[in-house]
Parts: structure tokens; sequence; C-alpha cells
């Protein structure tokens, strides 16, 4: 049964919804945004700089668009063409602010700056002026795990899911204009979708941490991770297997996604060092 439910929901993990109108973030407040989320990679700061100006929209609130027939999008320009459908398999709305920022992650750790290179003589003189600007921000880590534990066996209701686009543009842009302790711990337990352990709430807040937000508010969210490994937790924990090289998604096989396994563990134990 536990294998037959995670199959129909992962089915659902691949079906895109169309998203409400995100709320519009302006050059500095994206340029925030950028400069912590990629705080290690100053490259990835001024390449923001030379595809969009730290644009994520145009003047009249629309979804920025660039390029050939306009199909490069937001402040990656992403190209929707060839990338628009593996994102969404992944879960990144390219159109929103969160989701460009997401899926250039997803493309930096599977490709490097290769989808950037034709704009590096832009890009390559920025590179130490942004260095300095990640350096600034080098304290960042992840909404404080310190809290109370009002959370009950029902974990991961889909919370997410009654949020407005807005609302998930707030609380990823709130994430990277925030700072806490460094997690501790070590992943040790083989784990699958619906198990209840502590290592759980422990890979909530550790994906929490990297971008790979499990909840934007409600049980799974920052501050409130709990012990279950529900659909949440999977959808996450899928985005970061693929980004990371472990496997990624394909309709053709997705029953072998979603377990925290040995090679899982050794890639989520490296950012506990």
């Amino acid at each position: 049964m536990r294998y037959t439910l995670f199959f129909v929901i992962l089915l659902g993990f691949f079906i895109s919804v169309p998203a409400a109108q995100a709320k519009i973030y302006n050059q500095t407040e994206i340029q925030q945004a950028v400069t912590r989320f990629f705080k290690d990679t100053p490259e990835m700061v001024a390449i923001a700089k030379c595809e969009s100006e730290f644009r994520q929209y145009t003047d009249a609130g629309n979804t920025l668009r660039g390029g050939a027939n306009n199909r490069m999008i937001g402040v990656y320009q992403v190209n929707e063409v060839y990338h628009r459908q593996t994102a969404e398999l992944l879960g990144h709305n390219i159109d929103t602010l969160m989701g460009n920022l997401l899926y250039a992650k997803h493309l930096l750790l599977t490709q490097g700056l290769e989808p950037w290179w034709a704009s590096k003589y832009c890009w390559g003189p920025l590179v130490s002026t942004y260095s300095n600007a990640a350096n600034s921000v080098a304290s960042y880590a992840a909404p404080s795990t310190a809290y109370a534990d009002t959370s009950t066996d029902d974990e991961e209701e889909e919370d997410d899911d009654e949020m407005s686009e807005d609302e998930r543009e707030d609380a990823f842009y709130e994430r990277f204009n925030s700072s806490s302790k460094k997690l501790r711990g070590e992943f040790t337990k083989r784990l699958e979708f619906l198990d209840v352990h502590p290592q759980a709430r422990l890979l909530q807040q550790l994906l929490n941490q990297e971008g790979y937000t499990v909840a934007e508010s409600g049980p799974g969210s920052p501050g409130r991770e709990t012990d279950k490994f529900g659909y949440l937790t999977l959808k996450a924990l899928i985005a970061f297997q693929c980004d990371n090289n472990i496997m990624c998604p394909t309709k053709d096989n997705i029953e072998k996604f979603g377990e925290l396994d040995r090679k899982t563990r050794k890639a989520l134990n490296k950012l506990l060092d």
C-alpha cells in the first residue's frame, strides 16, 4: 500500500499547475536575494547582473523575457524551449523569482557556468566585484532551528498548496534575509516515504537550509520541521537528488526516487561537516 501511494503521489509531482501572479520585487531586493542565495558563487551574482540587471519582471509587472523570440525568462534568462519542462519536473516555476533562482542553481550544479558562457565577456570582469559583496553576507545561514515543537503526527499537510504565489515568493525572499546557527547531526538511517523518525526532522531542516524548501508555512517549514517523511519532504528531496547528480526524475523511472539511501546520506552529511 505504501509503495502504491508513493507512486500515485509522485505522478502528481510531474503535473504542472499554472501559477498565480507573483509579487513584483524591485532590482535592489532581487540583487540582495541573489547575493545571499549564491553567496559562495560570485559568478552567479555577476551573471544575474549581465543577463537581466537583477530583474525578474518588467515595469508592467509581467515576467521578463528576452533573447530571440522572447524565449529567455527572468533573472537568469533561462531558455524556456530547452528548460521549462525540466524545471517543471523539478517543481520550479521559472516565471517566478523563487523558481528562476532554484532552477539556476540546478543548472550550476549540473552544468556549471556553461549555460551563460556566451555572456562571459560581460560577467567575467564583474566577478571580483561581486566576490566582495558575497563575502559581506558570509554569515548567512538557515532560519532558526530552535523552536517549540507544536506539530502533530499529521505533519506536512499540503500547506504550500494553499499558499498563493505571492506568499511563496515572500517566504522565499525572507529566507535569504535571515540567519541562524549551523545544523548539527548525521544521517545514518535509510528512510523512505511515510517513515517517522528523528532524522526526517534533520532532513527537513537541512533541505530548508539549502534552499529546497519543504514548506513555506505550517508543518515542515523553517522552524516547524517534524519527524514525518511526508509528501513535501519527498518532493524537496527529489529536487536535491537531481541537483546533486544522485539521480534525476523522468516519467519512466519515478519509482526509484525519494529514498534516503546511502548515496544521498553521504551527500547530505557533507553539508553537515
